[in-house]
């Protein structure tokens, strides 16, 4: 049992001895050579890392610090998380979790899925995306309505382009170009009554509709494009 416990110490003392020398050597005797990325990685192109991070890559295997790579990759658009890990002899491993887009912020920026505003370079489905009106400190709360929203939106047929939160009071554009005002509470009860209604009445007729007003207990009014005319409808369902 001593001999194994010594045998074992050697052991550890090389690879100290082998890990401090290797080190001390120069670093184009082991050049960092190979990076791997994980295949989910949508937004951002392993040019785009390998360009963040060559300046980090010159001092070899041994030296190479990870967290200053890992700082450099979270400074790209769409990163949210990474991890580095180094893989003997020459290689690096990024694994990185990406940004989700929720929705549009202005036209310059886009809010992820934690309510943080990023600025990416290229993004191809920006018009799909609903554009959020109002004050950034409502940005999560936003968020979480238009979530609620969207389950009941799936059975009209249309979407949500964009979703405003002003003086307390919600309202929105769908894709078909009805202006909707929500109200200031009960806003997924509301939406969910209307949805019904309108998938089972008002689907026919929704070119000619300007506005849909939900403020009412126990129903909605229709005000019409020509005629300008509102129409209350009774929304039981």
């Amino acid at each position: 049992m001593k001999f194994l416990s010594k045998f074992l110490m050697l052991i550890g003392i090389s690879v100290a001895v082998i890990y401090a020398v290797f080190s001390s050597m120069d670093p184009k005797a082991f050049p960092i050579s190979h990076i791997i990325i994980n295949e989910e990685v949508k937004n951002v192109s392993s040019a785009m890392i390998e360009d963040a991070i060559k300046d980090e890559l010159n001092v070899g295997f041994f030296k190479i610090e990870l967290d200053r790579v890992s700082q450099k990759i979270l400074s790209l658009p769409w990163v949210n998380q990474v991890k580095v890990k180094k893989i003997w002899p020459s290689s690096i491993k990024i694994t990185i979790v990406e940004q989700i887009a929720v929705a549009r912020w202005s036209e310059q920026f886009i809010i992820d899925q934690d309510g943080k505003l990023f600025s990416p370079i290229v993004l191809s489905d920006k018009q799909l995306l609903p554009l959020f009106l109002g004050g950034k400190k409502d940005i999560k709360k936003m968020i979480s309505i238009y979530g609620l929203l969207d389950k009941s939106i799936e059975k009209m047929g249309v979407s949500i382009t964009s979703l405003m939160f002003k003086n307390n009071l919600w309202s929105l554009v769908l894709s078909n170009d009805i202006n909707v005002i929500l109200g200031k509470k009960d806003i997924a009860f509301r939406f969910k009554r209307f949805s019904e209604l309108f998938k089972n009445q008002l689907n026919k007729q929704e070119r000619k509709i300007d506005q849909i007003d939900l403020r009412y207990s126990n129903g909605f009014a229709v005000k019409w494009k020509q005629a300008q005319q509102m129409m209350y409808l009774e929304g039981n369902v």
